[in-house]
C-alpha cells in the first residue's frame, strides 16, 4: 500500500493531484488529502473484490473492456487532461 502513496509524493503524483484538482475545483491540499485516504479504501475493496474468482474475473473483465493499455502510459494525462483524453492517446 505504500507504494501507491508514494506516487501521490512523486512528480507524477503531484501532476495527477494538481489536475484532478482543477478538474474538481478544489485546492491542491485538499485534494491531495482526499486522495491519500481514499486510495488504500480503494485498494483494500479491489483486493477483496479480487479474492473470489467471480471477483477477479469481473475486475479483469473491467479493466479489459475500459482501455486498451494505453492509458496506463499516460497516467498523467489521466486527469490533467481529462479522462477521455487519457484514453484517446
Amino acid at each position: 500500500m505504500s507504494g501507491i502513496l508514494d506516487l501521490l509524493n512523486s512528480d507524477l503524483g503531484k501532476s495527477i493531484i494538481s489536475g484532478v484538482a482543477g478538474s474538481t475545483g478544489n485546492d491542491t491540499d485538499k485534494t491531495g488529502s482526499v486522495l491519500t485516504m481514499a486510495l488504500p479504501v480503494l485498494m483494500k475493496a479491489m483486493q477483496r473484490n479480487a479474492a473470489t474468482p467471480e471477483g477477479a474475473a469481473g475486475l479483469m473483465g473491467a479493466i479489459q473492456s475500459k482501455q486498451n493499455g494505453n492509458i496506463l502510459d499516460n497516467l498523467g494525462g489521466l486527469f490533467s487532461g481529462g479522462v477521455d483524453d487519457a484514453v484517446k492517446k
